[in-house]
């Protein structure tokens, strides 16, 4: 796998980037959009707990209104990159190079402004060679074909409105983090449907962006809200409450 400039292959590279989560990645989009070159790039570097470089290239990319938000990275080291302004998807290579944009009416359920003013969000690769990804407004889950680029909507039982960051629990177990704080989809038929089974509700006065796993244990991300500056308000491990069925 090439490396590139930071001194990180493509797939450390992407990490680096869901560490500093959607605001570098935005203005880093933001940045390639505005430039008049076709082939830019741009570093990131933090004065703060990320003290770390990353790096990004995208290419050709057009003049529509887009925001950067979430990434995943598959086996051979592309990612995926949400655009929840537009509702696609950029398959960028681990050099960087812009290798697709995945589009699909399918992405846009219901045309209303408020059903889409955020889109497409959260996304993870599922090692059977697909992307699950949520639209936050619309609280929809797809399924994404990484070869053909097919989209289908996953059936769910319960809702996924608002939700934002996803972390694989399982190949079978998904958490969604948002509002509430974190959800637990399960899918038992390769994610052509899926259920909610399992909710947790964190700190009140702080919206939940993303989540991780370690060992099992399920870590929420606090992103925005209040008490900041107050770092255990920030991550919170997540006690899960199963959900009755009805």
């Amino acid at each position: 796998m090439a490396t590139n400039s930071c001194g990180y292959s493509g797939r450390r590279t992407w990490a680096l980037l869901l560490l500093a989560t959607a605001i570098p990645i935005a203005l880093i989009a933001s940045h390639e959009r505005a430039a008049t070159a076709t082939n830019g790039s741009l570093r990131y570097r933090s004065g703060g707990w990320l003290r770390e470089c990353a790096k990004l290239r995208l290419y050709n990319i057009d003049d529509e209104p887009s925001f950067a938000d979430d990434v995943a990275v598959d086996d051979d080291g592309n990612a995926y990159v949400t655009d929840t302004k537009a509702n696609k998807i950029w398959k960028v290579g681990s050099n960087g190079e812009l290798l697709s944009i995945i589009r699909n009416n399918i992405f846009v359920q219901k045309k209303e402004w408020y059903r889409n003013v955020f889109g497409l969000n959260g996304i993870v690769y599922h090692q059977n060679g697909y992307l699950l990804v949520v639209h936050t407004a619309g609280g929809y889950l797809f399924k994404v074909d990484i070869k053909t680029e097919d989209v289908r909507v996953v059936q769910v039982t319960g809702s996924l409105l608002l939700g934002d960051g996803l972390e694989l629990l399982s190949q079978t177990k998904l958490v969604v983090a948002g509002t509430p704080s974190a959800r637990i989809l399960e899918s038992f038929d390769d994610w052509n449907t899926a259920t909610v089974t399992e909710r947790y509700i964190g700190p009140l006065h702080r919206l939940a962006t993303s989540a991780t796993v370690k060992e099992g244990k399920v870590y929420i991300n606090h992103l925005f809200g209040l008490g900041f500056t107050k770092r255990t308000h920030v991550i919170t491990e997540a006690v899960f409450t199963t959900l009755t069925a009805k």
